[in-house]
């Protein structure tokens, strides 16, 4: 079966992830002593490690190079993350659909330990997502089939964690959801043509951590989503005018590539 290799590490990351949330809820851990949590996050590196050597179509892959054209791009991704978590954090506070009600402030120590999680979590996340399953599903399944499949893997692995990662709103599941997984596809979109652009792990490593750090700021900040317009300008994964733009990159670029290959 074509497929096989993939499906039995996206199988593998989601069996992990809900028993990891189980385990949890069985004994009841607090959420500050997420060892389920830590379980959840390394699984996708570990397996994409493993898969990457065990898989005939990715022996030999190069994703992991570091060089200095992947450096630049690396670099170049960092700036187009904080742009636009910042352009879309402006445009919330200027209608109104974000605010800080206490007066925005981050201490120094909150703000290190925030980057250093969330660049954490990002690389082992991409060594899974970016550093086998897509390019995985690439060399097996079309372009729209790929993007599906593994936007829905990421969007479904999230799910036994995801009260954890959106404490910045008390919105619905019911509407959340539905408009994360949305946030989900546009960004798959996004991290599959920066793939395709540098065939580097180490780049999308770099965009997925500037953003989730830029995010992440925000909200520690003391950032709260506010009235109607909040949900369009929230600066994360959730947010209509993120996603907007990180769809219209994504198609921009995609545009280029078969142009140029043409």
């Amino acid at each position: 079966m074509p497929l096989a290799w993939p499906l039995s590490f996206a199988v593998l990351v989601l069996a992990v992830a809900f028993a990891a949330r189980s385990v949890e809820n069985a004994v009841g851990l607090p959420a500050d002593q997420p060892l389920g949590q830590l379980a959840w996050i390394l699984v996708p590196a570990l397996a994409g490690l493993a898969w990457s050597r065990l898989d005939p179509a990715r022996r030999g892959g190069r994703v992991f190079r570091l060089d200095p054209a992947v450096l630049r791009a690396a670099a170049l991704a960092v700036v187009g993350a904080v742009v636009v978590v910042a352009a879309v954090t402006g445009l919330g506070l200027a209608t109104g659909g974000l605010g800080f009600p206490q007066g925005p402030a981050l201490a120094p120590a909150v703000f290190v330990t925030l980057s250093v999680s969330a660049l954490v979590a990002s690389t082992l996340e991409e060594v899974g997502w970016r550093g086998y399953l897509l390019p995985a599903l690439l060399s097996r399944a079309g372009y729209w089939a790929t993007i599906a499949l593994a936007a829905a893997v990421w969007f479904t692995w999230h799910l036994p964690f995801i009260d954890r990662l959106t404490l910045y709103t008390d919105e619905a599941p019911a509407t959340l959801l539905v408009r994360l997984a949305v946030g989900v596809v546009a960004l798959q979109l996004l991290f599959t043509e920066v793939f395709l652009a540098t065939r580097s792990v180490w780049v999308a490593a770099a965009l997925h951590g500037a953003f989730n750090v830029s995010a992440g700021a925000v909200f520690a900040s003391g950032a709260v989503l506010t009235g109607a317009a909040g949900w369009i300008v929230s600066p994360s994964a959730d947010g209509l005018v993120l996603m907007a733009l990180a769809a219209a990159a994504a198609l921009g670029m995609r545009r280029r590539r078969l142009s140029v290959r043409a």
